[in-house]
């Protein structure tokens, strides 16, 4: 290949260019051989460029899988604790009525005793005035409980003491009128000690009872 110069009398023209290659050594390179090798590099580097870029997006690829498993996990792990946390607040909730649905139950069951206790204590103070003997029949068992050696007195309101006499004659009890006792009051004394058999005392027993009953209820 010969490169024109500018005329200056001397002949310029290139000759044949010597390359040093192996498996060329001590020979001259001619032209079309270093057009074949230049070819070959270039398409040596053509390939090399192309398995790179093949690579690269691979690689991009599987990043872009690879993010989207874990932000599928990420959000199905958030989605779990809000599921649990919801899970914990309805538990709660449900405790919480439960509870408080015991409590509404205990007190209702106790105002009821309560008012139910409130009318029988009416209805019966009311019984206690019209008819002031209306505690006989509990007087007459505490009264046969009692031995032939027991000296018993029967404390009642004063005006109520004749009629209790007429309905203990023949017992061995002595009655005594007390002017500060009320209608439906009756006292029952021995040697060994005395029990109150008037109408409070039998409903203060009902109402205690009630209330351990209450409270042994199962929760």
């Amino acid at each position: 290949m010969t490169f024109p110069l500018e005329s200056t009398g001397r002949d310029h023209s290139v000759g044949p260019l010597r390359f040093r290659s192996h498996g060329r050594l001590g020979r001259e390179v001619q032209p079309a051989e270093v057009e074949e090798d230049l070819t070959a590099e270039l398409e040596r580097l053509r390939t090399a460029l192309f398995q790179a870029e093949q690579q690269r997006i691979a690689d991009v690829s599987l990043a872009r899988e690879q993010g989207a498993k874990q932000a599928r996990a990420a959000m199905e792990e958030e989605a779990e604790e809000q599921r649990a946390e919801a899970r914990r607040e309805i538990i709660d909730a449900v405790e919480a009525f439960e509870t408080e649905r015991k409590r509404y139950f205990a007190d209702a069951e106790a105002e009821v005793v309560k008012l139910a206790l409130a009318l029988s204590r009416r209805i019966l103070n009311r019984e206690a005035k019209l008819d002031p003997l209306m505690l006989r029949g509990v007087v007459r068992v505490a009264v046969e409980q009692m031995t032939s050696e027991d000296e018993v007195r029967l404390r009642v309101p004063r005006a109520d003491v004749a009629a209790w006499t007429e309905i203990l004659q023949g017992e061995d009890v002595q009655v005594e009128g007390d002017a500060g006792m009320q209608p439906g009051s009756c006292e029952l004394y021995t040697k060994c000690g005395s029990v109150d058999l008037g109408v409070e005392a039998q409903l203060s027993e009902i109402e205690t009872s009630f209330c351990e009953l209450l409270g042994k209820r199962p929760s």
